[in-house]
C-alpha cells in the first residue's frame, strides 16, 4: 500500500488481483481496478500524487490516473513472453 504525498489517498493492490483507492478524511472507497489478471504485490504513488504505478504476479506493470481513475501506461504491452519480468512484479516505486 501506498500514501499520497498529501496523505488524504491511500491505495492498496490485493492477492484477489484488485487495486483499492481510498479516501481517508472520510474511510471510504473511491474506486476498484480490476485490470491484473492475478495478485497485485507492489503499489506507489508519484510524487505528485497525480499517478500511481500497481506490480503485479502477471508480470505487468501498469501506470494510472487518480483523476479519472483511469490507466495510462502499461509497461508490458506484448503478449511475447520476452517483453515481460520473466517472474512476478513485487515492488515498485517513483523517483
Amino acid at each position: 500500500m501506498s500514501f499520497s504525498p498529501d496523505g488524504e489517498t491511500l491505495v492498496s493492490g490485493s492477492w484477489d488481483n484488485s487495486i483499492k483507492l481510498w479516501n481517508l478524511d472520510c474511510y471510504s472507497e473511491i474506486k476498484t481496478y480490476s485490470d491484473h489478471s492475478c495478485e497485485v504485490n507492489g503499489v506507489c504513488f508519484s510524487p505528485d500524487g497525480k499517478t500511481f504505478a500497481s506490480g503485479s504476479w502477471d508480470r505487468t506493470i501498469k501506470v494510472w490516473k487518480v483523476i479519472p481513475e483511469n490507466e495510462i501506461q502499461k509497461l508490458s504491452n506484448s503478449h511475447n513472453s520476452k517483453d515481460k519480468h520473466s517472474n512476478l512484479t513485487t515492488t515498485c516505486s517513483y523517483m
